[in-house]
C-alpha cells in the first residue's frame, strides 16, 4: 500500500474533501483496493452523503464483511449508512454490534437511542400515504403510454407495470391486461403477504380520473376484505411480564404480525416499516372490569378513533387481555393519525392509552395527557410504564425511561432538577433497576439516590431495604447492618 495515499486520504478526509478520496480510490485497480481502502472508500461515501453514496457505502462495507466482522469500526460505519437509509432497524444492530468492543462508547450509545426514538415513534419516515398519492400522479402521467403498450399486446406491459408498482409497493407482483375496450391492473401479493391490505388500501385510493380506462383489483380480492382469525388461549392465566401476554381472545387480519411480536420478533413491522406503514397497537388499563364492558369499552374506543383516523389508519385487529385490551392498527400516515387522537383525547372514556409499535424491544408512548400525582413528580403514565418494563425484567429500559421523564419534565417547566432528585418515589424506582442489575457502579448510583431523600425515608422500609442492599455490596457492612435494623423497626411488615 502507498503510504503517501493514505497521508493524502487523512489530508483529505480532515479537510471534508470526500470527493477526491473517492476519486482516488476508485482510480486505483480492484486488486490494489485492499480491506482498509475499502472501509476508507465507504467512509468517504458516508461523509459525503449525496443521493445513493449511503447504498454504496454499504454494498462496499459488505464486500469485505468478512474480514469487518470482528472489526467494531467497520460496524459503526456499516451501521452510520444505514441509519441515513431510514433502516433504523439494521442500523442499530450494528451499533450495537460496536457497542460490545467498545463499551460506553458515547457515539454509538447517542445513535442506538435515535433509532430508538425513529423507531417507537417513526414520525420522519415518508408515510406510505404519501407514497401512495405519489403514485396515482405518476400513473397519470404514463397511463397513456401503458394502455398503447397494451393495444399492440407488447410483452413489455405488465414488466413496465411492475416497475411503477415497485415505487410504492416493493416486491408486489402485478399485471396488466386489456378486456376489450378497459384494462386492467391486478396487484398480486403473495398469499398470506402481510402488503394485502396495503395493496387494497392503493387501489382504494385511485382518483377518478384514473379509473375512466382503467379497472384496479388485488388478486383474490376483488369483492371483498381479508377475513379475520378468531383465537383464543387455552392456557391458565399468568402474571403480565409484557404488553400482549396477558391476552385471552383475539380477532386478527395479520396474525403473523401479534405471532412475532410475542415470539420477540420484528421481521414484519419492518417490512411495514420500510413501506412507511406503522405496525402498531393502542392498549388500555381494564382491570376489573367485565368481559361485557371491556367489549362495550372496545366498540366505543375503535369507532371513535378510527372515525377520527379516516385513511390515516386502518384496524388489524382487537384483543381482551386480563390486564389490558388491544386495538391493532397498521398507520398509513402517523402524525395526523396522532393529532386526531390528541384532539379527542379528553373525550376519551379512559384514563390511560398507550401506544406501541409491533417491536418487542420497543417501549410503548403514553398517547393521554400526563396525570399529575399527589407526594411525586412522577405521573401515573410513566409509572404503568416503568411497572411493565420491570416485570419484563427490561432495567436499563426503566432507568432511560426515568432519565428522559426528568429531561423532558424539566425543559418543559413540568417540575425542576431538584424537585426530580428529591422526589422518593423516583429514588426508589431508580434503586430497584440499579440493585438488580447487580453492579459496582449501579449500586454506588444507588446510594447517591437515596441519599438524597433519606429525609422521606421515615415508614418506608424499601428505602432503608434498597439502601442497606447497596451498602453490604459496597463493602460497608456496617452501615449496612444500622440502616436493615432501622427499617424493621420502621416497618417490621
Amino acid at each position: 500500500m502507498n503510504p503517501d495515499l493514505l497521508i493524502d486520504i487523512q489530508t483529505w478526509h480532515d479537510a471534508d474533501e470526500h470527493q477526491k478520496i473517492i476519486d482516488a480510490l476508485s482510480a486505483l485497480p480492484g486488486s490494489e483496493l485492499n480491506y482498509e481502502l475499502t472501509c476508507l472508500l465507504a467512509r468517504a461515501y458516508n461523509n459525503r452523503g449525496e443521493n445513493g453514496d449511503y447504498k454504496q457505502a454499504v454494498s462496499l462495507l459488505l464486500s469485505v464483511a468478512d474480514e469487518g466482522i470482528p472489526d467494531p469500526l467497520w460496524h459503526y460505519r456499516l451501521g452510520y449508512a444505514y441509519y441515513f437509509l431510514n433502516r433504523e432497524y439494521d442500523a442499530r444492530r450494528e451499533f450495537e454490534f460496536a457497542l460490545r468492543f467498545q463499551p460506553g462508547d458515547e457515539d454509538c450509545l447517542t445513535l442506538i437511542r435515535s433509532c430508538n426514538q425513529a423507531l417507537s415513534l417513526p414520525l420522519t419516515l415518508r408515510p406510505f400515504s404519501k407514497r401512495v398519492q405519489k403514485f396515482w400522479k405518476f400513473f397519470l402521467l404514463i397511463e397513456q403510454e401503458l394502455r398503447a403498450l397494451l393495444d399492440q399486446e407488447a410483452d413489455s406491459s405488465t414488466p413496465f407495470a411492475a416497475l411503477i408498482i415497485d415505487t410504492v409497493l416493493d416486491g408486489v407482483n402485478c399485471e396488466a391486461i386489456k378486456h376489450g375496450e378497459r384494462y386492467e391492473l391486478i396487484l398480486k401479493p403473495e398469499e398470506h403477504s402481510c402488503l394485502t391490505l396495503p395493496c387494497l388500501a392503493l387501489r382504494d385510493a385511485a382518483p377518478p380520473e384514473a379509473c375512466v380506462h382503467w379497472t384496479f383489483t388485488v388478486s383474490g380480492y376483488e369483492n371483498q376484505k381479508p377475513e379475520p382469525v378468531f383465537r383464543q388461549s387455552t392456557g391458565e392465566e399468568e402474571a403480565l411480564t409484557s404488553f400482549r401476554s396477558d391476552i385471552r381472545t383475539g380477532s386478527f387480519l395479520v396474525p403473523e404480525l401479534s405471532d412475532e411480536y410475542e415470539a420477540g420478533e420484528q421481521d414484519i413491522a419492518e417490512q411495514y416499516y420500510q413501506h412507511g406503514i406503522t405496525a402498531c397497537f393502542l392498549c388500555y388499563p381494564v382491570r376489573g372490569k367485565s368481559r361485557a364492558e371491556q367489549e362495550a369499552l372496545s366498540d366505543t374506543l375503535i369507532t371513535r378513533i378510527l372515525g377520527a383516523a379516516g385513511d390515516t389508519a386502518v384496524l388489524i385487529g382487537s384483543a381482551f387481555g386480563t390486564e389490558y385490551d388491544y386495538i391493532d392498527l397498521l398507520v398509513y400516515d402517523l402524525r395526523p393519525f396522532l393529532d386526531s387522537i390528541a384532539a379527542q383525547e379528553q373525550d376519551l372514556p379512559i384514563e390511560l392509552l398507550f401506544f406501541q409499535v409491533f417491536r418487542p424491544d420497543i417501549g410503548p408512548i403514553p398517547l393521554k395527557s400526563n396525570q399529575l400525582q399527589e407526594g411525586t413528580v412522577l405521573t401515573r403514565q410513566t409509572e404503568e410504564m416503568l411497572r411493565l418494563l420491570f416485570q419484563n425484567s427490561r432495567l436499563f429500559d426503566a432507568l432511560e425511561l426515568i432519565r428522559a421523564f426528568i429531561d423532558e419534565g424539566t425543559q418543559a417547566g413540568a417540575f425542576t432538577e431538584e424537585e426530580a432528585y428529591h422526589d422518593l418515589r423516583i429514588a426508589l424506582y431508580v434503586a430497584y433497576a440499579n440493585n438488580n442489575i447487580d453492579d459496582y457502579e449501579h449500586y454506588i448510583s444507588t446510594e447517591k439516590w437515596l441519599r438524597r431523600v433519606e429525609d422521606q425515608a421515615a415508614g418506608c422500609g424499601v428505602w432503608y431495604y434498597r439502601y442497606a442492599c447497596a451498602l453490604i455490596y459496597l463493602s460497608r457492612l456496617e452501615e449496612a447492618l444500622e440502616y436493615s435494623e432501622k427499617g424493621i423497626r420502621e416497618e417490621a411488615d
